[in-house]
């Protein structure tokens, strides 16, 4: 019977470790335990005890070798280790599933690694990056299982062995994956691409390259007015009527380089897989290039995408916004822009918060959007001093802040009584210095608003009754008619017990003398100037019992007939 000691260790090492192909393996042998074969001392490593830097060390100085058939990652196994260019053209990668970074800056290596098995392999992103010498034949490696290709040769100058025959038809990035291999020049127009979503700079900077990739250029469809471009990966170039088109994604349109180029009329985007353009042109004060023929259909935010764009007017009408839920400030402060986009479908847009903020231009019909899904438009139209068209047939119905929607909208002077705002709690500033506006608004449901602060202030036109109304909730009322000099309608049915503040309520308020004595504002704290300069209120108000609570009254009724009778509130001359 043979045993170990007849055996010898010797002979047991060529039964258990056999090298097939160059390739020592060791599956029988525990980590970290250490044998010889063929003159050299190879130490069993796993996934951690490979990382070791002290046995790096000893690898790259030839005190040691590995023997990696317990390998399952080998990511960023030499990422900067510049003087490394052991051989390890025996290692058994069997197992091995990822080798993303394994030479990265390992810019000595050039060693022969083309009979490593890489039929395990999932990714190799940046393998080669930066290892500025290696120039070895790894054509006959199995790549079948690889999806990850991105920057795997970028940087690798000396690199130019054909790789043409690799099964790539699982690779899903190849980003940069020649950028900057300026050696490189080997015909991979066979490889299968159909699965790869990124291709973004691929040969950029590779300035030898010169082989036939028509097959990586990107396929476009015109529908209508849209071009559209699913099948193409990202990255992709074609040419459309003269005009280079660049394929992008979410991250790759918001490349600051690339909308520069877009902005100067470089080049044009295919955006059909671009899911957000949230802030896109933010700040971009010359940017006007033509983007009417962008897809949308999977763009989910466009929030801010125009704010402070000053000079962009182009027509965006054809636009599907079917799948967008945010406009967001899209167009704040984009002073030149006014284009018709009333066929825009918002059916599922839920904010349109400071949507024309300042706005000044814009003056187009949009009374047909679907509002039903809108919770905000507060600061809608702040600003935009032109707009004046019909929008009474909005769905406001889950509108919950209308806060400074109006402000300062000068011409703005359309019927919107119809409106639901039963769910509305701030209409603070909502009229705001919008001078033109004069609608009847009485029917309007009030009765969960908790804020009206300067809701008429300076709305020199407005003199529609609002007697109805519930303001149960209302805690703010102040400047609430302040300079809102035509206002003279009756209001004294209102019930306001949870109103703190009417301090400047009716500050200028010149045309404004009603009964409002049997109001119930029991919390009623701060009436500083409510009526100062309201120079026609001439009411009797001795009924209003708010002395003992009121603890600010500067300035009540100074400059008005109101301020020369005050003898039942003295506290208040």
């Amino acid at each position: 019977m043979k045993t170990l000691q007849s055996l010898g260790w010797s002979t047991l090492l060529l039964t258990t470790s056999a090298a097939a192909q160059d390739t020592v393996k060791c599956l029988d042998k525990p980590i970290n335990t250490t044998f010889n074969h063929q003159g050299h001392t190879y130490l069993v490593v796993d996934d951690e005890s490979i990382k070791n830097q002290a046995q790096l060390d000893k690898l790259e100085q030839g005190q040691i070798r590995f023997c990696t058939s317990h390998v399952t990652n080998m990511d960023g196994l030499f990422k900067g280790r510049e003087h490394f260019n052991a051989d390890i053209s025996d290692w058994d990668t069997s197992k091995v599933r990822y080798m993303r970074w394994m030479f990265n800056g390992a810019t000595s290596f050039n060693q022969p690694i083309g009979d490593w098995d890489t039929s395990e392999v999932w990714n190799m992103k940046e393998m080669f990056n930066g290892a500025a010498s290696f120039n070895q034949p790894i054509g006959d490696w199995d790549t079948a299982k690889v999806l990850d290709m991105a920057g795997m040769f970028e940087g690798a100058y000396a690199f130019d062995q054909p790789i043409g025959n690799w099964n790539t038809s699982k690779v899903y990035y190849m980003k940069e994956m020649f950028k900057g291999a300026t050696s490189f020049n080997q015909p991979i127009g066979n490889w299968n691409i159909s699965a790869v979503r990124y291709l973004g700079d691929m040969f950029l900077g590779a300035t030898s390259f010169n082989q036939d990739v028509r097959q990586f250029e990107g396929k476009w469809q015109l529908q209508g007015n849209t071009l559209t471009c699913n099948d193409s990966p990202i990255g992709a170039t074609f040419t459309h009527q003269g005009d280079t088109y660049l394929v992008v994604d979410r991250h790759s349109i918001r490349k600051q380089a690339k909308l520069d180029t877009l902005e100067q009329g470089q080049i044009r985007f295919c955006t059909s897989h671009v899911s957000s353009m949230y802030k896109l042109f933010e700040g971009r004060e010359h940017f006007n290039a033509d983007i009417s023929n962008w897809d949308t259909s999977k763009v989910r935010s466009m929030g801010w995408m125009f704010s402070s764009a000053t000079s962009f007017n182009q027509p965006i009408g054809n636009w599907d916004t079917s799948k967008v839920e945010s406009m967001e400030r899209m167009f704040a402060g984009a002073t030149a822009f006014s284009q018709p986009i009333n066929d825009w479908n918002t059916t599922n847009v839920s904010d349109m918060r400071g949507m024309f903020t300042g706005a000044t231009s814009f003056n187009q019909p949009i009374g047909n959007w679907d509002t039903s899904k809108v919770i905000g438009m507060g600061m809608m139209f702040y600003k935009a001093t032109n707009f004046n068209q019909p929008i009474g047939d909005w769905d406001t119905s889950k509108v919950k802040s209308m806060r400074w929607m109006f402000a300062y909208a000068h011409a703005f002077n359309q019927p919107i009584g119809g409106w639901d705002t039963a769910n509305v709690e701030d209409m603070s500033s909502m009229f705001k210095g919008a001078a033109a506006f004069n609608q009847p608004i009485g029917d309007w449901d009030t009765a969960n608003v908790e804020n009206m602060w300067s809701m008429f202030s300076r709305a020199e036109a407005f003199n529609q009754n609002i007697g109805n109304w519930d303001v149960w909730l209302v805690k703010d009322m102040r400047s609430m008619f302040s300079g809102a000099s035509s206002f003279n309608q009756p209001i004294i049915d209102w019930t306001a017990p949870m109103v703190t503040d009417m301090s400047y309520m009716f500050y200028d308020a010149t045309s404004f003398n009603q009964d409002i004595s049997t109001w119930i504002v029991e919390d009623l704290e701060s009436v500083e100037s409510m009526f100062h300069g309201a120079s026609a209120f001439d009411q009797d108000l001795s009924d209003l019992a708010i002395v003992d609570r009121v603890t600010n009254y500067r300035n009540f009724a100074t400059g008005s007939p109101l301020g020369q009778d005050l003898h039942h509130w003295p506290q208040f001359q």
